[in-house]
């Protein structure tokens, strides 16, 4: 049975616990309904057996005795039966000669007789009996009702409610069908829009219209998802492009003076060694484009580790320093730090951070220029600057510059070099460490980076 319930569809099985819960209310509410009709319908009989009882022993009392032709003028209510009974068990009265014959036993107690073999009108009835005494001599009332009308009216009432039993499945099962319908037709809209998203039409959204519940709540992070999904297909296809045409080039060019070698190089010195510098150049480009790239991946899939220590900052400032002196002695590059000032980073990764953002400097600015690295306590973190006073940044240029293989000039890129994913590297890191960096720059007056690293702890 479990098997075939997981078979049916999220709609089937509303509609059938949807069935199943008013089917249990109805019965509640019908064996509520019953219970409170007989027990009104018993409380009705017993009043008005105590009634007529008391009305007939306040009339013997009234003729002193127990004449029986004195009680053919004693008005009884409606379907009333009433037995005098003596003390040794015979009837001296009784107003129908077809009443059964009833228990003396009781005093002042409700009793219920039902003979369903006996044709016998009073077959089923209640009555109650009371002992007087008149005159010495003791005798018993009996007051009888017929309670034959009530067993046939709930003889009916339940063949009615077996009725509406049986209506109220088929009605409950097709509203409840209708009613998880109309409830899941927008799942169905998402479903049915979500099978035709292909990489061609991830500009598709689910219509927002309706009601503001749960169902418009999940098509709109629905439409969130699948424009975060655009946008990441076509970063992810402008990438590609990007790499492709980068990669495209330097191909050219080995393809180039490899045709040129196979051709004249052969016997010519010059051609050969020129063409061999080229191709080692080339090869060393496209080793460090490869290299950013699956960096870039790595940090896309989120394998990228970063290896946390706790390192002095003004050492690695100076490490930074003095290899950049050594590559570009005729530079004025300088750094400024506090005294013992410690970070929790990644050692190398930052080292790479700052590698990057001097050789910037350097590429954009003359022998003349100054390159300053600073770090400074922060309240919630530290705060390094790179700093340089080249020939700075275009401000239409500025929120692009950490996109992936953007070039503030292509024809000042081709004497620089570069591939435009250092500083896509750059910001990569520093969001890795949960900090955070910003430039500001003006064209003629220099360019200043800022980083903000957090206090990690290990």
């Amino acid at each position: 049975m479990r098997f075939k319930l997981k078979k049916l569809s999220i709609s089937k099985k509303i509609a059938l616990l949807y069935t199943g819960f008013l089917l249990i209310t109805l019965i509640i509410f019908n064996v509520i309904l019953q219970v409170a009709i007989a027990y009104i319908s018993m409380y009705d009989v017993q009043k008005e057996l105590v009634s007529n009882t008391d009305t007939v022993e306040s009339y013997i009392k009234g003729i002193d005795g127990f004449n029986a032709d004195a009680f053919d003028n004693l008005k009884l209510g409606y379907n009333i039966f009433l037995n005098i009974v003596d003390e040794n068990g015979n009837i001296v009265y009784t107003n129908n000669t077809d009443l059964p014959h009833l228990d003396i036993t009781g005093d002042n107690k409700i009793e219920l007789f039902n003979d369903k073999k006996s044709p016998r009108q009073g077959a089923a009835l209640s009555y109650i009996t009371r002992r007087i005494v008149i005159r010495d001599k003791a005798a018993y009332i009996q007051v009888a009702r017929s309670t034959e009308s009530y067993l046939q009216y709930f003889a009916v009432l339940g063949r009615a409610f077996g009725l509406t039993f049986v209506v109220g499945i088929f009605i409950f099962l097709l509203s409840g069908r209708y009613l998880s319908k109309s409830v899941l037709k927008p799942i169905k809209n998402i479903s049915g829009i979500a099978k035709e998203i292909t990489s061609k039409s991830l500009n598709t959204r689910i219509p927002l219209d309706g009601p503001d519940d749960e169902l418009k709540e999940l098509a709109g992070v629905f439409n969130s998802m699948i424009g975060r999904l655009e946008s990441d297909f076509d970063r992810q296809k402008r990438f590609i492009s990007d790499a492709s045409h980068e990669l495209r080039t330097p191909l050219a060019v080995i393809h180039g003076h490899v045709t040129m070698l196979n051709r004249w190089g052969k016997s010519d010195p010059e051609v050969l060694s020129k063409s061999l510098e080229t191709l080692k150049a080339e090869t060393q480009n496209m080793s460090s484009l490869i290299e950013k790239l699956l960096y870039l991946a790595k940090n896309d899939n989120s394998s990228l580790l970063l290896n946390y220590e706790e390192f002095d900052v003004c050492v690695l400032l100076k490490e930074v320093v003095d290899e950049a002196l050594m590559i570009h002695e005729d530079y004025s590059i300088r750094f400024f730090c506090d005294e013992s000032h410690r970070i929790t980073a990644d050692y190398n990764a930052m080292k790479q951070v700052l590698r990057n953002l001097v050789d910037n400097s350097v590429k954009f600015s003359s022998r003349d220029g100054n390159i300053v690295i600073e770090a400074e306590k922060d309240p919630k973190g530290t705060v390094i600057t790179v700093r340089d006073n080249g020939i700075g940044i275009p401000s239409e240029s500025l929120p692009y510059i950490f996109d992936r293989f953007y070039r503030v000039d292509e024809s000042r890129t081709k004497t620089t070099g570069g591939s435009g994913l250092g500083l896509s590297i750059v910001q990569h890191i520093i969001q890795s460490h949960k900090g955070s960096i910003t430039v500001e720059s003006k064209p003629g007056e220099g360019t200043l980076f800022k980083i903000f690293l957090p206090d990690n702890k290990i």
